[in-house]
């Protein structure tokens, strides 16, 4: 059997252990000019650090100022009234779909597309008016429809 070794006391300090701490701090103590030098920097660098932040959020925030602007006088935007264009194949029929459709559009755009013969392009559009329903002969399939499945 071995010895047993004691706990040292918990309020015991362990005098070798402090005086290798202090003999460390004594050999790696700093001169008060480098204690001042690394005040003056920090104090040129922590307003340089701050001023190049604000100018970034600066930037930042007026970049996203110009794209929000530029999206409002987008002319696109100006007719956000368009829609979606929707190709009926069979009936060479294209029905420009507003955002806002009501009712009484719907009455009005069957109408027009009963009209559609089959045999030319038609395009059924809210007119510049923004409140009448027109019926054009159209040269070719519009590119940018969404043609629909054909019913069974």
């Amino acid at each position: 059997m071995g010895t047993s070794r004691s706990d040292p006391e918990p309020d015991a300090i362990d005098t070798d252990a402090l005086a290798s701490v202090l003999d460390a701090v004594d050999d790696h103590e700093r001169s008060l000019s480098d204690v001042v030098l690394g005040a003056a920097a920090a104090t040129v660098l922590i307003p340089l650090i701050q001023t190049i932040a604000v100018k970034a959020g600066e930037d930042l925030y007026a970049l996203l100022k110009r794209r929000f602007a530029e999206r409002r006088s987008d002319p696109r935007s100006e007719h956000s009234d368009a829609g979606l264009i929707l190709i009926d194949e069979p009936m060479k029929a294209a029905l420009r779909v507003p955002r806002n459709l009501g009712q009484d559009d719907l009455a009005e755009i069957g109408r027009l597309l009963a009209l559609a013969n089959g045999t030319d392009w038609v395009l059924v559009s809210r007119g510049s008016a923004g409140s009448d329903w027109t019926l054009q002969v159209v040269e070719a399939r519009p590119e940018d429809g969404v043609p629909v499945p054909a019913g069974d």
